[in-house]
């Protein structure tokens, strides 16, 4: 082997054998012996901050109480306002509505809305309002309707009388049938409801119910005042919107 080799694998043992000695050394000392560099350094002792530097808080030192307080407290988050106390706080008034009740089962199966069709072919909403004292007349021109009296319908399906006649083919003052030849004296259905109670078990009824009043929550506000001018005014100029003198802006 030749000397240069020799030398090189002598420098390489002495290498090794240092940086043993060096680990040996930096494996004995004692936790925290190193010297900490940051804003607590100056002073703190080993009880105060561990060997990494970092900042470690004695639960002694915190007033009475305060331990552990904060962390539940955030814990915790804050709960949340029922549904119940949300409608509760809307303003509601009482008002006199249709309801269309099952006697056998006693709830109400349909509800009755504004759109809602009555024997004589017009909508809830040109009768009316419902009470308990007066029927609720027809005001539709040429109207024999004394009175509102549902009929179930859901899309294009329409309720239909026994006698396999239309609502509307039935008289609007005496409920019977206007079809020529026709016997039915009285619009009465087969159907059966939901409730797997039949058509003839249920009943119209006047009830109080409690509705949200928008009026009350606008209270002296105006549509202007709320929505920042009220309608666009494509809405009421569809003449101008047809000639196309809107643009855009």
């Amino acid at each position: 082997m030749s000397a240069a080799k020799m030398n090189a694998l002598t420098n390489l043992k002495t290498r090794r054998q240092q940086a043993a000695a060096l680990g040996a050394t930096e494996t004995d000392a004692p936790p925290g012996s190193g010297t900490e560099v940051g804003p607590n350094s100056a002073g703190a002792t080993g009880s105060d901050t561990q060997a990494s530097g970092s900042l470690r808080i004695d639960p002694n030192s915190l007033p009475t109480g305060a331990a552990g307080a904060a962390p539940a407290a955030a814990s915790q988050p804050s709960p949340a306002p029922s549904a119940q106390a949300a409608a509760a706080a809307l303003p509601t008034r009482a008002v006199e509505a249709f309801a269309w009740v099952c006697g056998t089962c006693q709830r109400e199966c349909v509800p009755v809305r504004s759109e809602s069709r009555c024997l004589c072919g017009h909508r809830l909403r040109e009768h009316d309002p419902a009470s308990s004292k007066i029927p609720s007349r027809c005001k539709a021109a040429k109207c024999s309707c004394r009175g509102f009296f549902f009929i179930v319908a859901e899309g294009a399906w329409v309720l239909r009388c026994r006698c396999k006649h239309k609502h509307v083919e039935h008289d609007a003052a005496t409920r019977a049938c206007a079809k020529g030849g026709c016997s039915c004296r009285g619009f009465d259905s087969p159907w059966v409801c939901n409730c797997d109670h039949p058509w003839s078990d249920h009943r119209q009824l006047v009830q109080v119910k409690e509705v949200v009043s928008v009026r009350d929550m606008m209270g002296t506000m105006t549509l202007a005042e709320i929505g920042g001018g009220g309608p666009a005014r494509e809405v009421n100029d569809y003449t101008a919107l047809k000639r196309g003198d809107f643009g855009l802006e």
